[in-house]
């Protein structure tokens, strides 16, 4: 997919900087012209290539996004003429955040006793690998992309099933509207207007999939298992294994689905292919997985797995989870596989999350409160992604030393850290968790409707 990518934008480079000074000139008919060159030439590449067929249903949101030609790249550009500049920026931000941690972990008296710090941390680190995974900074090997979205959307039931109790009430769907639609849109416009580079992206599947998932899916299944019992949910689950199993990435309706969504078209199969793993994380027994996974035996196999894993096994399963294998008999193979690391992902931080003691229990409690705050790691980081590319992330990080070296981890380190700190939150929560805006609903629905209930 991402060769595809690269000869899919190198060959359009001629044609959106047409576009960009059809758009930047004074009379319409310019501009509506470059526009539909970018059509034309979007269903074009589709009859050339076939993997491209789902770009065709959905020209008119290329053309919204390519309608600001005039202003495209503008951050990238201003970043890469004042990169001094920026890195000064930078080195602020992350000295500051650190700072804000410092007095964030001196004022806690006590660690927080309604959160459980196993999913704090497995989310920080999960986090870790995303932004890994996005600019190579510190694995030449994808290791983790067996366990990455598996074990988030686990952990998503895991959590959903153990706080909502089978309920969807009327704070769960504010709670999602805020997280995972709203800002998720507010994110797409701000990169749109600071001159998205990459125009194959567009908002972020991974919240809307949360979205769909918490909104639809959570409800089905609280009614399966009220009605069905387990029966239901083993039934249920097997429907979604069978879903996973049989979806074609290349199918045009996951491009009509994400045309809906404002999605780049060829991710739009993310959504339904992912939804097994959180299913399954519903269908799990909260407390026996999590008392399982903590004991020492259990502990024990999870280590030995991760190292056969990534010593082993890696080409094999590589070759196994590779996208498009539609009529490969392993995918069935891959639910377990995928379904099996995730958990031993877990089952290897409940000793520093359980039984840390001394200097690691304060290791400890500042990873679970920066994982508490991945959500804003991720958002701000596809943020930057979308207005700066990751070419001048990677670019810094080699002038720090190659993959893998302690210069370049431990940069990337820093930098989570600041997307995750208390500074990120004070400066960036009007973006990444609108309450503004939900209360501004809250106030026009009283003021317009006599009644209207908060």
């Amino acid at each position: 997919m991402a060769k595809t990518r690269m000869i899919c934008s190198a060959s359009l480079l001629p044609l959106l900087a047409q576009s960009a000074l059809a758009a930047s000139c004074p009379g319409p008919q310019a501009k509506q012209q470059g526009l539909l060159q970018v059509k034309e030439e979007q269903g074009r590449r589709s009859s050339e290539d076939p993997s491209m067929l789902a770009h065709i249903i959905s020209p008119d949101f290329a053309a919204l996004v390519h309608g600001f030609g005039s202003n495209s790249g503008l951050v990238a550009s201003w970043t890469k003429s004042h990169m001094d500049t920026f890195v000064a920026v930078m080195v602020c931000f992350m000295t500051s955040a650190s700072v804000s941690i410092g007095l964030r972990h001196a004022r806690q008296t006590e660690s927080a006793q309604d959160r459980d710090k196993l999913w704090d941390i497995a989310k920080l680190i999960l986090m870790f690998c995303v932004i890994d995974l996005h600019t190579q900074s510190c694995f030449a090997n994808a290791t983790y992309e067996f366990f990455l979205m598996p074990g988030f959307l686990m952990m998503s039931g895991f959590l959903q099933q153990k706080s909502r109790g089978g309920v969807l009430d009327a704070q769960a769907v504010k709670r999602v509207f805020r997280d995972n639609i709203l800002n998720n849109l507010l994110i797409f416009l701000v990169a749109t207007a600071g001159g998205m580079l990459d125009k194959e992206d567009g908002t972020l599947w991974f919240l809307w999939a949360l979205a769909i998932y918490r909104l639809f899916i959570f409800p089905l299944f609280s009614k399966v298992k009220e009605v069905s019992g387990p029966i239901g949910v083993v039934a249920l689950v097997f429907a979604f294994a069978v879903s996973y199993r049989y979806t074609d990435p290349h199918s045009i309706k996951w491009a009509y689905l994400a045309n809906c969504l404002l999605l780049n078209t060829n991710i739009g199969f993310k959504i339904p292919w992912h939804a097994f793993y959180y299913v399954l994380g519903l269908s799990l027994d909260y407390t026996s997985v999590r008392q399982t996974i903590s004991r020492a035996p259990c502990v024990a196999l999870s280590l030995v797995f991760m190292f056969v894993h990534r010593f082993y096994l890696v080409n094999f399963s590589s070759w196994v989870t590779t996208e498009g294998f539609v009529d490969n008999p392993l995918k069935w193979f891959q639910l377990l596989y995928c379904s099996l690391i995730s958990l031993a992902f877990m089952s290897c931080l409940t000793p520093l999350a359980d039984r840390a003691q001394g200097l690691l229990l304060q290791v400890a409690e500042i990873m679970a409160d920066l994982g508490s705050r991945s959500l804003y790691a991720y958002c701000l980081h596809m943020l930057m992604r979308f207005l700066i590319t990751d070419d001048v992330f990677t670019g810094l990080a080699d002038d720090l030393g190659p993959v893998g070296s302690l210069p370049r981890s431990a940069m990337q380190v820093l930098f989570l850290v600041s997307l995750s700190s208390p500074l990120a939150e004070k400066c960036f929560s009007w973006l990444v968790s609108p309450q503004w805006a939900v209360d501004l609903v809250s106030s026009v629905g009283k003021a317009l409707l006599p009644g209207w209930k908060q």
